[in-house]
């Protein structure tokens, strides 16, 4: 796969898989996330992950929360990685949507394997009441950093 690809890559996974975007069932979209993850890129870059659960300002109904599930392409610089390109699948969820809970990021840097990292995701209190509640609306995109 190549990295300026990645991003449509992931739709069309997610389209075989039969999801529209723009309106994900979060389990049926984390199993292709996770399948998505063992696909290998092109490049010699640092290749990541992240399971995000938080609030973000929404101008439009007020403060919301969000889901976010993120695979990261970096280089490294200057004893740093500096970050490349990434893939993003959101939900957004009302504030009735969710129960609160504290903010958290989960990335696979801090697991030996992807089936650690996913363990860990699925065990948390923030991706179990993800999975119970509908979001208002989800996207796929991919940006440049």
């Amino acid at each position: 796969m190549q990295i300026a690809t990645a991003d449509t890559e992931l739709r069309r996974r997610l389209e075989a898989a039969g999801l529209e975007p723009t309106s994900l069932d979060a389990w049926e979209t984390w199993k292709v996330f996770k399948a998505y993850l063992q696909a290998p890129v092109d490049a010699d870059v640092y290749d990541s992950a992240s399971f995000q659960f938080g609030r973000f300002d929404d101008p439009e109904d007020g403060s919301a929360l969000s889901v976010i599930f993120v695979r990261q392409f970096s280089e490294w610089g200057d004893d740093k990685d500096v970050g490349i390109r990434r893939v993003v699948i959101e939900f957004h969820y009302g504030l009735t949507g969710l129960p609160p809970g504290a903010s958290i990021e989960i990335w696979t840097h801090d697991f030996p394997t992807l089936a650690e990292f996913a363990s860990v995701v699925e065990g948390s209190p923030q991706f179990q009441s993800m999975l119970n509640a509908r979001p208002k609306s989800s996207e796929v995109y991919g940006e440049e950093l």
